[in-house]
């Protein structure tokens, strides 16, 4: 089974027109009604970061201090875009996000470590896929 290694490299940005149009990840930190200020509201993934932050006007719109955090990625790790995402919402539970939030889904083989840097707010430095696994089924890993 092969490792894959990603690096993010996290920018903040408070003006949703700094943000890039390339493919990647995104954050949206803001005030939540129970927890408090620059909390993790919402995590997602894009083949157009700026343009899909757009379509979350709706909502945005009525929230209040809104911090937005992307992180672009490679051509190369494009294919695992929606491993990331899944392995990101599974491991933080954004309060916005419903899917992904009860299981991690990866479509491919390899085990996967994300190395958060730069800007990355609230998520953890690193997350690894294999650590999941080992946690839903420890027996299966003899533990």
């Amino acid at each position: 089974m092969d490792l894959i290694e990603i690096i993010l490299k996290w920018k903040k940005e408070l003006n949703i027109e700094e943000i890039t149009d390339k493919p990647g990840l995104y954050q949206i930190y803001g005030i939540h009604i129970a927890y408090g200020p620059d909390k993790l509201l919402y995590l997602g993934k894009a083949d157009n970061i700026n343009k899909r932050l757009r379509e979350h006007d709706h909502w945005i719109c009525k929230e209040q201090d809104i911090i937005y955090r992307y992180a672009e990625i490679k051509e190369s790790e494009k294919d695992y875009l929606a491993d990331l995402e899944s392995l990101l919402i599974f491991t933080h539970s954004p309060f916005y996000n419903t899917s992904s939030m009860s299981d991690f889904h990866k479509a491919h083989e390899e085990d996967i470590i994300i190395y958060n840097i730069g800007e990355r707010g609230t998520l953890v430095p690193e997350i690894s896929s294999k650590y999941w696994e080992i946690f839903r089924n420890p027996d299966k890993f003899n533990i």
